[in-house]
């Protein structure tokens, strides 16, 4: 059984995570486990097989806020150093739809990661373009496997609820997303990235990968 570290493991995704990945799974959050704490980081990172990094200060920092919180660049830089100390293979990173401005796409086809002009949507959106930078940076150079999952809206209650439809990802298809984003093979660049979102009719983004993830489908009830 792979072993498998979370970091930001008791918020909503990482929740959902830890209750259905088949894992050996390690959970560090605060108040407990401060990624900030690099020392106590590589030790947790030892001997495991992917860190799966979705902490973050999300209070000031988030898709609606005008705001970037600077201590989640250390935390970024963090977990990717502290997986190359330790020897991790594998690091899957949280990034957002909202790294590319789909509001704005004049279509007709779905948004696609390969956009070569990314606009954020925010500051936040921002920040997500550097954190799957970051990781090509390290899957280039110092021989990580990285994958960034450009994640939808997820909630607790696994329905659309308040969020456009067109941008849920439902708790299935995160599942099968992550795990697809632990094992599956990497092309020859060890990095691979992609948007995690389920697959309505009219849907905003490409959900074309190379780890051969396929969505299920929206949950409407």
């Amino acid at each position: 059984m792979k072993r498998v570290l979370i970091t930001g493991s008791t918020g909503v995704i990482g929740t959902v995570l830890t209750g259905g990945l088949p894992y050996a799974i390690t959970g560090l959050d605060l108040p407990d486990h401060d990624v900030a704490d690099y020392p106590a980081l590589v030790e947790h990172c030892a001997g495991q097989d992917a860190l799966i990094h979705l902490a973050g200060e999300f209070q000031t920092e988030n898709y609606r806020s005008g705001e970037i919180n600077p201590q989640n660049f250390r935390l970024d830089l963090n977990v990717l150093q502290a997986a190359r100390e330790a020897a991790v293979p594998r690091v899957v990173l949280a990034s957002s739809v909202h790294a590319d401005d789909f509001r704005h796409h004049p279509g007709p086809a779905p948004l696609s990661v390969d956009n070569p002009n990314p606009v954020p949507t925010s500051p936040y959106g921002a920040h997500k373009l550097f954190i799957e930078g970051l990781g090509r940076h390290y899957a280039t150079y110092h021989g990580l496997e990285v994958v960034a999952l450009r994640f939808g809206g997820v909630n607790a209650q696994d329905t659309p609820g308040t969020i456009d439809p067109l941008l849920h990802l439902g708790h299935a298809d995160l599942l099968t997303c992550v795990r697809a984003a632990v094992e599956a093979p990497l092309p020859p660049s060890r990095y691979a990235a992609l948007y995690a979102v389920s697959d309505p009719a009219g849907r905003l983004h490409d959900t074309a990968n190379p780890l051969g993830w396929r969505p299920a489908g929206v949950r409407t009830a």
